[in-house]
């Protein structure tokens, strides 16, 4: 028997079912076009799913980094705060570096295929070997040694 989970009333449910209503609708799309279509809000640079999903890790690392007692590793609010700043900062980097899917797709989809897939890939960071600015949407975390601001109201 398969339990069907309730509909989502809040923010993060919404989210969840829009992302899982986004994949089935590419699975059972026949044109390369109309996927181009469905993914452009999602890999959007300003808007785009990627860049909200890395500002929701910052939030919450900015709520971990008030908890920090110590900066030492074996501080599980320091770790917590690392592994969320590191996952946000990587967010930004596939946002900054996928933001051209949608239009790399439909101009694939027209024929402009194999010029288009070298010009790509050229700009590809992780194929050319460039480092990728953090992304705006995503403010730079504080440097491990940086001391946090434990005196913050909420």
């Amino acid at each position: 028997m398969t339990t069907v989970p309730p509909p989502a009333t809040n923010a993060a449910g919404l989210a969840n079912n829009a992302l899982a209503s986004l994949t089935e609708r590419l699975l059972e799309a026949d044109e390369t076009s109309a996927v181009a279509a469905e993914v452009r809000p999602f890999f959007d640079p300003d808007h785009g799913a990627l860049g909200q999903a890395a500002s929701v890790l910052w939030a919450v690392g900015e709520h971990a980094q008030s908890l920090i007692v110590s900066m030492a590793e074996s501080d599980p609010a320091y770790r917590l705060w690392h592994q969320l700043a590191s996952a946000a900062e990587h967010l930004g980097d596939l946002q900054t570096e996928l933001a051209a899917t949608a239009d790399t797709l439909q101009a694939l989809a027209t024929g402009q295929g194999p010029g288009l897939r070298e010009a790509a890939r050229a700009q590809s960071p992780a194929l050319t070997g460039r480092t990728v600015a953090a992304s705006p949407a995503a403010p730079s975390a504080p440097a491990p040694s940086a001391v946090p601001d434990r005196g913050r109201a909420r």
